[in-house]
């Protein structure tokens, strides 16, 4: 059980966000051997599980239950290799990279996902999604598990989340697959790097919960009535908010349940301390300047958290320790500004709200 504990919050930003919002971005569709050629047809609504994607339930529906479809993502400029970065080497697990789906119907045996990297773009001729190499080394976040091979299963329904993708890429990898079965519910999916700040929030940080979506009335008589709009997140096309499937008592599996949350929530927050190579980069520009040594993609909170949510929305867990389900939520920074203040040389301090989004 989670309770309000706060260590190490960790941010998961989702990249496939980020880069379509710059238009650095480019999709295929393929089910059944067959590029539809349109790309994507329906973009996902990133970091919204609330409808499943229509992409994803166009196959065609007779059960056959093999893995037949594919989502591609490729980027026009650059290399999932600058995006992506690996795993945290000191062992505090504080960043690294991840792949997450939500909203979606994959549980128990036999209902397989997995991912792949190529180098090939998908204008190129001859390209398809089962070229490249699969993602063999992805380690579970959450509801995540190994199976037969290169695949990878999830539990039960509701949501999934590994990491550990850039270790697999391949050498300039421009494009990313995601393999699927056909016809199972799913409402987006993500790709992208987590990241914590070198230190916890300072002692004294405000949690709360609030009901912005009642409204209290009052008549000319002095009456006091109220009328809710919402109470919490909407439910997802798997059940409410972050829940998962379980086997109960008498060891049945269910369903996620559709019972929501309630509330939403609110982290005030103030960081100090944090040196300044771990707070801003040395190179700001996406391409290098200085030399071939400097790296565009460093691993401090300007580059992988401020630059790519300030307006949108990523994934936030107070206890980056132990990552609890319940602990999840997608969030936003109740404003697009932030200060870094100065205590001491290369050291600094700064304060931030997290609201709870939907």
């Amino acid at each position: 059980m989670s309770y309000i504990n706060v260590d190490q919050p960790k941010f998961f930003v989702n990249e496939l966000q980020y880069q379509a919002s710059i238009d650095n971005l480019k999709t295929a569709f393929w089910w059944n051997g067959v590029d539809h050629g349109e790309g994507v047809k329906t973009w996902p609504i990133y970091n919204h599980p609330e409808k499943s994607w229509p992409d994803v339930m166009q196959g065609s529906g007779g059960g056959s239950n093999y893995l037949d479809m594919y989502l591609c993502f490729c980027l026009k400029e650059g290399y999932w290799n600058d995006i992506l970065i690996p795993e945290d080497g000191s062992g505090s697990n504080r960043y690294g990279s991840w792949f997450g789906m939500f909203g979606h119907q994959y549980a128990q045996a036999n209902n397989y996902w997995w991912l792949r990297s190529m180098v090939e773009d998908i204008d190129d001729a001859g390209w398809a999604p089962n070229n490249g190499s699969s993602m063999s080394y992805l380690q579970n976040i959450v509801n995540a598990a190994s199976a037969a091979g290169s695949f990878m299963e999830s539990e039960v329904a509701g949501w999934t989340m590994a990491k550990n993708l850039y270790q697999d890429l391949e050498a300039n990898c421009k494009t990313i697959a995601i393999r699927l079965e056909e016809n199972i519910p799913l409402s987006c999916v993500a790709i992208g790097n987590y990241y914590s700040p070198e230190h916890s929030p300072e002692m004294g940080y405000r949690m709360s919960h609030t009901y912005d979506g009642t409204k209290f009335l009052t008549t000319r008589g002095g009456a006091t009535f109220s009328n809710t709009y919402y109470s919490g997140p909407p439910v997802w096309a798997s059940g409410a908010a972050w829940e998962l499937g379980y086997i109960d008592s008498v060891g049945a599996y269910q369903n996620p349940s559709n019972v929501r949350r309630s509330g939403r929530r609110i982290f005030d927050f103030k960081w100090k301390g944090i040196g300044d190579t771990s707070l801003m980069p040395s190179n700001s520009l996406r391409t290098t300047y200085i030399n071939d040594s400097e790296d565009s993609n460093s691993v401090d909170f300007y580059t992988q958290i401020i630059k790519k949510t300030l307006d949108q929305s990523f994934i936030f867990t107070p206890d980056g320790t132990n990552l609890d389900p319940e602990s999840f939520m997608f969030a936003r920074w109740d404003n697009p500004e932030i200060k870094f203040n100065q205590m001491t040389p290369k050291l600094y301090q700064f304060s931030k709200t997290i609201v709870e989004s939907w």
